[in-house]
């Protein structure tokens, strides 16, 4: 699964991480270091997953999350063909 930001000029997002779910499919990711002191808000995040199953079709979702301060944050994207 990949999480990454897309800034519009000038401001252009360097945000990018990835990382592979668990048996439940769940993906976690930790996101404490964007946050600063009176931020109303962290980020707009787009997300992409996709699963690869052999002498199959690859399957993959995409969606966007929106990120916010002090709150565990969830999104379900489901992966299809």
């Amino acid at each position: 699964m990949i999480i990454y930001g897309e800034g519009t000029p000038p401001r252009v997002s360097n945000i990018a991480d990835t990382a592979v779910s668990n048996s439940a499919g769940e993906a976690m990711f930790n996101l404490n270091y964007m946050r600063k002191a009176g931020q109303a808000g962290v980020a707009v995040l787009n997300i992409s997953a996709n699963k690869n199953i052999p002498g199959s079709s690859p399957l993959a979702g995409s969606d966007i999350i929106k990120v916010v301060e002090q709150t565990t944050n969830s999104e379900t994207v489901f992966v299809q063909n």
